[in-house]
């Protein structure tokens, strides 16, 4: 019985065309089992089928890659925007001279009501 020529991950990731680590990362989402000693061995009569769906794996890796970053942009944006509205908002406020919105009285209104207090005694 003949036997089948195989390729290393290395020898595999050079018919595709990318680096040997991306290849074990192809090749662990699509279930190839690992062979003897960790090593994969990709039957060479498998090749032409593993090309085609490494390049439909690569090209929807690198949608959700850009889906990402896109979504972190926007996080940043929306971020950049909430502190941009605070900025503006604590301008305002100190323009118009209006106290802060939180329940904290200003050091000026503690002093009203110290004095007030201290006339009552």
């Amino acid at each position: 019985m003949a036997e089948t020529k195989t390729l290393t991950a290395s020898q595999f990731a050079d018919k595709l065309g990318t680096d040997p680590k991306t290849a074990r990362r192809f090749l662990r989402a699509q279930g190839m089992k690992v062979g003897q000693g960790n090593r994969h061995a990709i039957p060479t009569t498998s090749v032409k089928r593993l090309k085609a769906e490494y390049t439909k794996w690569a090209k929807a890796q690198a949608e959700a890659k850009a889906a990402r970053e896109a979504e972190k942009a926007k996080q940043a944006n929306s971020d950049d925007k909430v502190q941009q509205d605070e900025k503006v908002e604590t301008v305002d406020q100190a323009e118009s001279g209006d106290q802060p919105e939180d329940d904290e009285p200003t050091v000026e209104a503690l002093s009203d009501i110290e004095a007030e207090e201290a006339e009552e005694l």
